[in-house]
This record gives C-alpha cells, structure tokens and sequence, in this order.
C-alpha cells in the first residue's frame, strides 16, 4: 500500500567486502520509511569505495525526504 511521507531521515550503514554489499543496518524513527530503505532500495547498485580508492569498506547514506524534495549524504564511518 502506497504512503505519502512529508517529512523523513534514515540512515543506512552499508558493509563491503570484496567490492560487494555485506551487510545493510538501516535506522529510522520513522516505520514506514525504515522498512522503505531496507526493502525497496537495492543497495547493492551503491560502488564500493574501493572502486574511488577509498581506503574504507563501510560508508553511511542518510537520506532525507522534506516538503517533496529527496536529499542523499554518503559518508565513511
């Protein structure tokens, strides 16, 4: 069932090793927007670091929806 979100963060702390997706833990307060973040997002298409030459395997997305516009952060952690 569809729903409209007006306001929402998440965040998804994504895991790789060997340049694949391992491991996803995804916070929210909001719900419906986590089980949005886990379920329907293919994490796997993000590119691992390495592929930058980043010396890191861990990266953290937020992802933040307000007043219609979708706003995307990634970061090591």
């Amino acid at each position: 069932m569809p729903f409209r979100l007006d306001r929402a963060t998440g965040t998804v702390l994504v895991t790789f090793q060997d340049g694949v997706v391992v491991s996803l833990l995804v916070e929210s307060e909001n719900e419906q927007f986590r089980s949005l973040l886990r379920d329907q997002v293919d994490w796997s298409l993000l590119p691992a670091p390495r592929q930058f030459s980043l010396p890191i395997s861990r990266v953290a997305c937020t992802v933040s929806v307000s007043n219609g516009k979708i706003r995307v952060g990634v970061g090591p952690i």
